[in-house]
């Protein structure tokens, strides 16, 4: 194990979404492929995206995947697939629903009509034998009733359908129609599928899992790990029944797969989904109740089945994990589906560590039911400037709540045109920092190698009240909103996010905790020796959450079971007796357990937990540190315990404490070193040990004064640059035909207006048809002649510039009036970013003139020009600076550099046997390399910190180089904004007036003070152990 822990294989590196999104190439793949082994990445999905231009599941397609897998079993990596066009997952790129009705997203729609319309239902087909089955669509049930104020309904009875019916004082006519959702541009003009229908997920499996199986069938198990679901749901957020009417999912046959579940005919008390009344909670229940289970067994279950069956892994994840009413207004509950993945997963979009439920959901069935691996898709939305240390913050975070592999979004095979704009980061080749993806693929891998180990230690359960938001989940008769503010769910979301608060205020007091879902535990629930038992997995202690008055009747029965067995049921809802119930209509409520306790907040549910309490992780004052997370895990012969400090801004200095005697021994996940930690208690009470972290810091684990000598390094220094420098034109005027120039405007407006004009399709959104459905055909090619005009001043003459721009082939080139060659000389970041030489700048104004024959299927991009030269703070050209000050150096004629910078010194040493510290100030950098002689030390950009170098440094002169990496992100934006933003998108990129601002919005890089090199004398022993004495 240590030669694997110290360079772990393929199977315990990532697995990015290679986003397919341009016309492919085989050559090119392959080429990426082998880019993608040298980053130390273990593999990929493959996965259709946003601007594809060859045909989805096509054949030259299928011959693209066959390349691939070959070259990854050549290279030791791994293939997953990715089971849909884009997403959410179930259509196969369209060809589901256009099987027609049986196979599109169906809803059960209601309308509140006057009574007096009632004779006119008789003139409808649908009436006679087939009223009243849901085999149809159409009507399926009417109903009078009288409604109250804010949905209440007084009184409803379903209507026999007789042509003379009497209708009471005050009632309305409710009518219920089973209807087809209209089609959508994001499903290619179809409808969203129905999960619901068996029928039209095998129609999908043989759409999609058995077309690869038939191409790449030989290497299932092998080369080609698994397949990938994304978001499928039952409610998609393009689905539509009009704007005044209120829908719940349904299928055909739906009504007798309920009754046959719950006893009763549901259209009999369909209405109390609508209205709030005397049976409107269990109507719900049983509802969600139902649609959970079938959506489980229909979809999930089935293609887990199939993967199974054909020796590949299901993995994927669910639409809305983060947000309980919204999820269960499009799943049913997240939860139970987790069990028929063999990979269960997880997204994790933007900057940020806040759904600690999204990630509690998933990890705690794959702790249950002995599932080895936990996927993430994450990172997605962070943008351009998102750093090694983002990745370090957010993946360290997932992977102490139980995740351990990454799946990065994305690794796009192309930046051209909008593809740059999905939702950035790119992590592959075409991002500047990509030769240095290995160190942090290296620190997550050996990670991911050692948290597969064993088997996690919580003593805490929390009952997941899923059965709490069934209940009380419906929808408005008078219409859907836009989904996630429909009239119940942001209520239920709200008690959700009170979930979230509860799992972190336990997680951030060192009470690690799984949840428990009650389907789960109906089907692998056991009590015993005063444990509750999930699966494999034992808990002493069970929390009933706030406000929970609904469960299901299977898992009161077993907590009784688990109290008479001696077991800690702690209720944190309120009961108004002993022994009493809270009130609703449905049998399977909340009743106390008489021998549990009523806890009524969380500061003393912390102080009841005590006894249960193992992972002590304190400061001085003998308080727990807040900021440090946790995993233990029980392996062969001891422990891992896994910490981490979710604080960006605070270092922390812990005493740890756990009820077991050992030796801990770090890991050096960066280096792949061990060494033994200081100890300075080891007896009756277990080990106790210190521990610094820094700012973003981790560590996984199987200290008198002295003389300090600084020496102070300052600015400027002798610098080197690994790119030419960028100044962006992103602003332009343009020119059609017979036209006058327009004004000065940033280049997506400028083709918003030209496309405009033309009466072409735009293209500012991402989102919309994909590309190769549309590029191909004969009358796209009318030509529309187009020129445009960049203007940019230079503080003097200069040659030997070059100009990058898309497609270059295209465009006839000027400068200042006079033509250029626009013969193609290499490529700048990506291949796409085609480059010319241009000379001849002239001191001052300049312009650079583009004149193209524009078609409908071409995109209108930013041009960089690049060289070696300054750019001023007011976007101006001027000469280089041979000597680079410490600070940003966007300020130091580098507004808009996408590179690296090298600062290089030599520091004397006449110390032996000296230890000898680096002090670095704040970076701000991607990442950031310290080379010092030959040996190099990757660092995180996310604060000072203090490195040990003295294993570097020999006797005398000794080259000193500190390398910072910059991104992509001053040279691409998005610019024009207030203010940075928290999702970076597409749109991000083309501001509203709103949020628009003429300056440019830039990120700063650099080292952000003076470097110091602290040079001590190692104390001896005596010294460190009267150093520790005094830490007791």
């Amino acid at each position: 194990m240590y030669k694997s822990w110290q360079v772990p294989d393929a199977l315990h590196r990532s697995f990015p979404f290679w986003a397919w999104n341009g016309k492919l190439n085989k050559e090119e793949l392959i080429r990426q492929v082998r880019l993608m082994k040298e980053a130390g990445v273990g593999g990929f999905f493959i996965h259709s995206r946003e601007g594809l231009e060859t045909e989805y599941l096509g054949r030259e397609w299928m011959e693209c995947v066959k390349a691939v897998v070959n070259e990854a079993k050549k290279q030791g990596m791994y293939v997953w697939l990715y089971d849909e066009d884009r997403f959410p997952s179930g259509t196969a790129g369209g060809k589901v629903p256009a099987c027609g009705d049986a196979f599109r997203c169906k809803g059960l729609t209601l309308q509140i009509q006057e009574v007096e319309s009632y004779p006119d239902l008789f003139d409808q087909e649908i009436f006679g034998k087939d009223y009243g089955s849901d085999d149809h669509i159409g009507i399926q049930a009417v109903y009078g009733a009288v409604v109250g104020d804010q949905d209440k309904v007084l009184s409803i009875r379903r209507l026999a359908m007789k042509q003379h019916e009497a209708f009471l004082e005050g009632e309305v006519l409710l009518v219920v129609q089973l209807e087809v959702s209209a089609s959508s541009e994001w499903f290619n003009f179809q409808s969203p599928p129905d999960n619901l229908n068996p029928e039209c997920v095998e129609r999908f499996i043989m759409e999609t899992h058995e077309k690869y199986k038939a191409v790449i069938g030989d290497e299932f198990g092998k080369t080609v790990l698994g397949i990938f679901t994304d978001e499928p749901s039952l409610h998609d957020r393009h689905a539509f029944f009009g704007e005044k009417k209120g829908w719940i999912p349904w299928t055909y046959g739906l009504g007798t797969y309920f009754k046959e579940l719950n006893g009763y005919d549901f259209l009999d008390f369909l209405p109390y989904m609508y209205f709030r009344g005397e049976y409107s909670k269990r109507t719900r229940r049983d509802y969600w109740h139902m649609i959970t289970l079938r959506f489980g067994e229909t979809f999930f279950k089935r293609i887990g089945d199939w993967c199974k069956d054909n020796n590949i892994m299901f993995t994927g994840h669910f639409l809305q994990e983060d947000k309980i009413g919204l999820c269960t207004r499009v799943n049913g509950a997240a939860m139970p589906d987790y069990q028929y993945q063999q990979v269960p997963g997880i997204d994790m979009l933007c900057e940020q560590t806040n759904e600690y439920m999204t990630v509690k959901q998933c990890t705690s069935v794959a702790n249950q039911l002995d599932k080895k691996w936990v996927l993430s898709e994450t990172y997605g939305c962070t943008g351009w400037d998102f750093t090694f240390e983002g990745q370090k913050w957010m993946g360290d975070w997932q992977f102490v709540l139980g995740v351990n592999r990454r799946c990065q979004h994305l690794a796009l095979y192309s930046l051209r045109g909008c593809r740059k704009r999905d939702y950035p980061p790119s992590f592959h080749y075409n991002t500047n920092w990509w030769r240095e993806n290995k160190w942090i693929e290296d620190y997550f891998s050996r990670l991911s190698l050692l948290l597969e180990q064993g088997k996690a230690v919580r003593n805490v359960l929390i009952i997941h009240p899923a059965s709490r938001v069934w209940s009380r989940l419906g929808t408005s008769p008078y219409g859907n909103p836009v989904r996630r503010n429909e009239r119940d769910v942001p209520g239920l979301n709200a008690y959700g996010d009170q979930l979230n608060q509860l799992i972190e205020y336990l997680e951030r007091n060192h009470m690690d905790l799984d949840l428990g879902d009650e389907l789960l535990i109906r089907q692998y629930g056991s009590t015993g020796q005063g444990k509750f038992q999930i699966g494999s997995a034992e808990y002493p202690v069970v929390i009933v959450p706030p406000d929970m008055d609904s469960m299901l009747e299977d898992t009161n029965v077993l907590l009784r079971e688990f109290v008479a067995d001696g077991g800690c049921l702690i209720y944190m809802t309120h009961f108004t007796a002993p022994g009493g119930k809270i009130s609703c209509e449905s049998q399977e409520t909340v009743n106390f357990i008489p021998g549990s306790q009523i806890v009524e907040n969380r500061e003393k549910l912390i102080k009841y937990l005590e006894p249960y309490h193992q992972v002590f992780i304190q400061n001085r004052k003998g308080e727990e540190c807040k900021d440090i997370l946790y995993q233990l895990r029980k392996v062969k012969g001891g422990y891992i315990l896994f910490l981490v400090n979710n604080s960006r801004v605070k270092e922390v200095d812990a005493n740890i404490r756990l009820p077991f005697n050992s030796i801990p021994i770090e890991m050096g996940l960066f280096d792949g070193k061990i060494k033994e930690a200081p100890i300075y208690n080891n007896g009756t009470t277990g080990v106790n040990f210190h521990s610094h972290f820094e700012r973003s810091g981790s560590t996984l684990y199987f200290l008198k004064a002295i003389e300090v000598k600084k020496t102070f390094i300052s600015g400027p220094l002798p610098y080197r640059l690994d790119h030419d420098n960028v100044l962006p034109l992103d602003m332009c005027q343009y020119r059609l035909k017979g036209q006058p120039w327009s004004g000065t405007m940033e280049v997506w407006k400028a083709q918003k207006e030209v496309r405009y004009r033309l009466g072409m399709r735009q293209i500012v959104r991402n989102g919309l048809e994909q590309r190769y459905r549309w590029i191909n055909p004969a009358e796209l090619r009318e030509r529309h002649r187009l020129n445009l005009r960049f203007d940019f001043d230079s503080s003097r003459d200069m040659r030997n510039l070059r100009l990058a721009l898309e497609r270059s082939k295209e465009f006839r080139i000027k400068l200042n009036r006079i033509p250029i060659e626009s013969k193609k000389k290499g490529y700048f970041l990506d291949r796409e970013f085609e480059t010319i030489e241009i000379s001849h700048i002239r001191k001052g104004k300049n312009q650079l003139e583009l004149s193209c024959d524009y078609r409908e299927d071409m995109e209108l991009e930013n041009i960089y020009l690049l060289g070696e030269f300054g750019v001023s703070p007011e976007r101006r050209l001027i000469k280089l600076q041979k000597m680079l000050p410490f600070g940003d150096w966007a300020k130091q004629g580098l507004k808009h550099y996408c590179g690296s910078v090298s600062w290089v010194f030599v520091y004397q040493n006449n110390e032996v046997d000296a230890r000898i510290n680096l002090k670095v100030p704040g970076i701000e950098g991607v990442c950031a390399i310290i080379r010092i002689n030959d040996a190099e030390i990757p660092l995180l950009c996310n604060g000072p910190k203090e490195l040990s170098i003295e294993e570097y440094i020999k006797y005398g002169l000794n080259k000193v180089e500190v390398e910072v990496m910059g991104s992509p992100r001053n040279m691409m934006g998005p610019f024009h904004l207030k203010e940075k933003p928290y999702s970076t998108k597409d749109s991000s990129f083309s501001p509203t007036p709103s949020e628009y601002s003429s300056h440019y919005l830039l990120i700063p890089y650099g080292i952000m003070g003076d470097l110091q090199i602290m040079s001590m004398k190692i104390p001896d022993k005596k010294a460190i152990k009267d150093s520790i004495a005094e830490l007791l």
